[in-house]
């Protein structure tokens, strides 16, 4: 009789490290989807020669709802294309002081560059640039430097453009 009992009390061990291995795992998928489904949102924000004002000031009023301030001063347009355009960009990002950006770009002497404004990894990573920084995801580069002119919003399950973004 007491090996009948040590016998059951090793499987009602070996069992009871079974269910708490498998409620573990259980754990740790859920806590993956939910670290996927919840992750920031990334903004990308690229002024070119083509944009228009009017898809400016959108944008402008897109990210005010967004906490990030974007004021445009001397735009100048010539045959509907930005020759100049000096931008201030203040953002807050949650637990941190607001962050101010400044360009301006003058293309009428020399090639335009565009300006590029990223946010990712909920504000870990934000900037606003006229080339692309190193610290951007790949995906981001891959936006910027190939076909978006305007503003892309990567939310967990969507996206919305105002301006132009195509798809590779």
């Amino acid at each position: 009789m007491t090996t009948t009992t040590s016998t059951q009390k090793s499987k009602g061990q070996l069992l009871l490290g079974l269910i708490i291995v498998f409620f573990i795992a259980v754990l740790f998928a859920v806590g993956q989807s939910l670290k996927e489904r919840f992750k920031p949102d990334s903004i990308y924000f690229v002024i070119k020669p083509q944009i228009s004002h009017e898809t400016l000031t959108t944008i402008a009023k897109k990210l005010k709802d967004r906490g990030i301030q974007v004021t445009y001063h001397d735009m100048v347009f010539e045959n509907n294309r930005l020759t100049s355009i000096n931008v201030s960009i203040q953002v807050s990002v949650p637990g941190r002081s607001t962050t101010s950006f400044t360009l301006q770009e003058n293309g009428k002497s020399h090639e335009f560059e565009p300006l590029i404004f990223y946010y990712e990894d909920g504000g870990q990573k934000v900037g606003f640039v006229k080339q692309t920084p190193d610290e951007l995801s790949e995906t981001g580069k891959k936006i910027v430097n190939e076909n978006l002119i305007g503003l892309l919003i990567q939310q967990r399950d969507s996206k919305e453009t105002i301006g132009s973004w195509h798809v590779d």
